[in-house]
């Protein structure tokens, strides 16, 4: 037995049909270990993929989430701000900022 089952199988009738100096046997052997080879290089370990995905999307969805809770952060502050009149606006947002509960929390641990 030869390791191009395939091709053996149907090699016999091919060969009565066929005379000819090329050697289909020969190239369709060769076919067929490419493909196997090729078949072999292409299996993957399909769980390591899934979760290497699953873990860059949860990284987006933090990333995203934070992004997202800056920007109402960034808003609250705004909005104080030109509910106050506030012209100096910089030294004003710098105190709002201070005043945020994780911020204090953060300073607390300093």
């Amino acid at each position: 037995m030869t390791d191009t089952p395939e091709t053996d199988e149907k090699i016999e009738r091919i060969d009565r049909t066929m005379d000819s100096e090329f050697s289909l046997r020969d190239f369709a052997r060769k076919l067929e270990r490419e493909r196997d080879e090729a078949n072999d290089r292409a299996s993957v370990d399909w769980s390591d993929l899934i979760e290497k995905f699953n873990n860059e999307r949860y990284k987006k969805e933090q990333a995203e989430a934070e992004r997202d809770q800056l920007r109402k952060v960034a808003d609250e502050l705004v909005a104080k701000l030109k509910s106050r009149g506030e012209s100096d606006w910089s030294s004003c947002a710098i105190a709002e900022y201070n005043q945020l509960p994780h911020v204090i929390e953060k300073n607390k641990s300093k």
